[in-house]
């Protein structure tokens, strides 16, 4: 006797045709049909139908289109690793702390959480030589596996949170690292529904659900770029880039190279800010071959920007120009709103480097090209929005001596960043007092320096500070040497900044 197929049954019990039922989850007859004679359907479909029945994939008997390349994966994975060759593989990331060689080859497939805190331990002590960043990375990325538990017994992302204020009070004395704000940040950039599953095969569901849960996670990391501070962004860009490693074979091969990208731009963009150029460009040409993989111009364009973002970092304008044309040219036929957006802020970086060789009319020429694409890009958006152009024109004013309209440009800028983007807003505010100091207007550049002090300590960014402490030497104590007031701050500001070089402030030691 044949067997009846369990989707056939579950749309007999409703007294329902194929095509009826087709009409009812507004699918193909065709689908339908193909589902109860065990062919493949997509996971759209699929997911249509668990949904009208509430039953899983399995209960209904459903055959996802992607089985076939899930088993020649896995197959795969027995002869060889986990990683291809072009794409970046545990071996050769920053530090040998997390290697293949680490983990016993059966559990390649399996979930990153340890069985035990013994395995964590041994896993992260596996090298003599792992950084501060990394042993937070991999502890964070352990934690948030953990908290899964958490969320499976119906706790809160406001319950947990809770929960480790409470719990961290207790531990803050293990190590100088600011964990109560790394693990904030951490848990709202990772607790994203993101699943590692447990076991050598993972069904249609989990895998969506993993890659949506890593997407999300990447997504929002990037939000939280420009509100929290640097080494805590460092720990989380290293977590994601470990996590998207251990799962790399379950991961659709099409967006697989869309995450290292992400993750090994956002290394690329904090170590950036962290003064680390050398360290950056290597993370940056890693997430440059990944977008090559990926076929993906606007991701191909975003690298090129952080890379020129890099090369300014290192006084290298004419160098800096050649990088960003050669972005502007591959992302040149593409009109989407994100491509947009970053073609404007690659005119407005030109428009600063133009400024910086003396080139008057070709910092016009691009601010103004940069200016016409704002009727598209309307709200206010992290990456690049009205707010943006105008730091821009003011950075450039500055540059070309053009002081007053320099402080009408990032005057109106800094009315309009909102005030969680520390990272814009402290840069902006170093050009502002840089703008009222070289008009000799003492007071409102003294006024504007105290505003820029607790940003620069929060966000714990060198480049930040750098640029901030020589500002106050060089161009503050300059232009008014018998201001009292300028004097007792840049001392002030000065053991704010030694606390924060030292590590002492906030228990942060940098590496």
């Amino acid at each position: 006797m044949q067997t009846i197929h369990p989707l056939t049954k579950a749309r007999e019990d409703r007294n329902l045709t194929q095509v009826q039922l087709a009409e009812a989850v507004k699918l193909s007859g065709k689908t339908i049909w193909s589902a109860e004679h065990n062919k493949p359907i997509s996971a759209y479909s699929r997911r249509c139908l668990c949904r009208y029945f509430k039953k899983s994939s399995e209960e209904l008997g459903l055959v996802s289109e992607e089985a076939t390349m899930r088993e020649r994966q896995q197959a795969l994975q027995s002869l060889a690793s986990p990683a291809p060759a072009l794409l970046p593989t545990p071996a050769n990331v920053e530090s040998p702390s997390i290697q293949p060689a680490a983990i016993p080859s059966s559990r390649l497939s399996i979930s990153i959480m340890p069985a035990a805190p013994k395995q964590a331990i041994d896993l992260l002590t596996a090298a003599g030589d792992v950084t501060l960043e990394q042993q937070a990375g991999a502890w964070l990325a352990v934690g948030a596996a953990h908290l899964g538990q958490l969320f499976d017994a119906n706790w809160s992302m406001e319950d947990i949170l809770q929960g480790l204020q409470v719990v961290l009070q207790g531990v803050q004395g293990m190590s100088l690292l600011t964990r109560r704000n790394l693990l904030r940040m951490g848990a709202a950039a990772l607790c994203a529904d993101i699943l590692i599953p447990n076991g050598k095969r993972i069904s249609a569901e989990e895998q969506i659900q993993l890659c949506q849960g890593l997407g999300q996670s990447i997504a929002t990391a990037w939000k939280l770029f420009h509100s929290a501070s640097t080494p805590q962004m460092l720990a989380i860009a290293q977590t994601q880039l470990y996590m998207i490693q251990q799962s790399h074979s379950m991961l659709y091969a099409d967006v697989r190279p869309l995450f290292y990208a992400g993750a090994y731009n956002l290394i690329g963009a904090t170590r950036y800010f962290l003064g680390q150029h050398h360290e950056a460009q290597q993370a940056l040409d890693r997430a440059y071959i990944a977008g090559l993989e990926a076929a993906h111009p606007w991701l191909i364009g975003q690298t090129l920007s952080w890379q020129a973002y890099v090369s300014n970092g290192l006084f290298q304008p004419a160098q800096t120009l050649l990088i960003i044309d050669k972005a502007l040219r591959i992302i040149a036929e593409h009109h989407d709103c994100e491509s947009l957006r970053l073609r404007a802020r690659l005119l407005t970086l030109g428009a600063e480097n133009e400024a910086l060789l003396g080139h008057k009319e070709e910092t016009q020429i691009r601010l103004a090209e940069a200016k016409t694409l704002l009727e598209y890009l309307p709200e206010l958006h992290e990456e690049f929005d009205r707010v943006s152009w105008l730091q821009s024109a003011g950075e450039c004013a500055l540059t070309l001596k053009n002081y007053d309209q320099s402080l009408t440009y990032l005057q109106q800028a800094v009315d309009e960043l909102p005030q969680q983007w520390t990272l814009r807003r402290a840069s902006t505010l170093i050009s502002f007092a840089q703008a009222f100091t070289r008009l000799k207007k003492a007071k409102q550049a003294l006024a504007v320096a105290q505003q820029t002090l607790p940003l620069i300590v929060s966000i714990q960014a060198p480049l930040l500070k750098q640029k901030f402490g020589h500002y106050l030497q060089a161009e503050l104590l300059a232009a008014f040497p018998n201001n009292s007031s300028c004097q007792q701050f840049v001392v002030e500001a000065h053991n704010h900044l030694a606390l924060f070089s030292t590590g002492k402030e906030n228990g942060f030691v940098p590496s």
